[in-house]
């Protein structure tokens, strides 16, 4: 079993980033890195067309399982002050 990773587009000012595929992924973690003055939200939805739910938020580095089977990911950037946030994605491919 081979794990992967992949940046999420986490905005370095409020506002959401693009969304990740998660459909076909298990075993999902995330983890918050960098130097920043913000609130980090991570946000999922079950269907194309769902609304987001928060799955977690933070203002500090952290790591974080998230749910599986959730159709995609993003995260969302609010209180922005200073600093840069990161998010990757970190899973492992169903089936593998």
């Amino acid at each position: 079993m081979r794990g992967d990773r992949y940046a999420l587009d986490t905005p370095a000012a409020n506002g959401s980033g693009l969304s990740y595929p998660g459909k076909d992924l298990d075993k999902v973690w995330a983890q918050v890195d960098g130097t920043f003055t913000a609130t980090i939200t991570i946000q999922g939805r079950i269907t194309p067309s769902g609304t987001w739910v928060t799955l977690d938020t933070t203002a500090v580095p952290k790591l974080v399982e998230l749910p599986q089977h959730v159709f995609e990911y993003r995260v969302t950037t609010s209180g922005y002050a200073t600093g840069t946030p990161t998010v990757n994605l970190c899973f492992f491919p169903r089936g593998d």
